[in-house]
């Protein structure tokens, strides 16, 4: 039996008249003008933090917690640093300029200390 000389499909799009399948020109585009959901940046002193209490998930707003270090038999203590607490369960989180302090004075008293 002969094999079928090669008919093409009714369904092509030659059939209804389209032409070959062409790649269409794509805009160029900046990724980067995507990424911000919110046209404007948030304040740096905006009161309550988008982020949740990794303890109880509260919110967690702007407020001052009262911070002690004791090392090598000395104490130090800050009665109100500025933090973020949580409102629910009490949980405090500084940023790195407050840590950077506190972490500058204890490494002071510890070179004041006697040996």
């Amino acid at each position: 039996m002969p094999m079928p000389e090669r008919v093409p499909s009714p369904f092509s799009r030659q059939a209804y008249g389209n032409p070959r399948t062409t790649l269409r020109p794509v805009p160029a585009f900046d990724p980067d003008e995507t990424l911000p959901l919110v046209t404007k940046r948030p304040s740096q002193t905006q009161s309550v933090l988008p982020m949740k209490c990794l303890s109880c998930q509260g919110p967690v707003q702007r407020a001052t917690a009262p911070v002690s270090v004791t090392r090598d038999g000395y104490r130090l203590t800050w009665d109100a640093v500025p933090a973020w607490v949580c409102t629910r369960c009490g949980s405090t989180y500084f940023e790195p300029p407050e840590v950077k302090k506190i972490r500058q004075a204890v490494q002071a008293l510890q070179s004041v200390a006697p040996k």
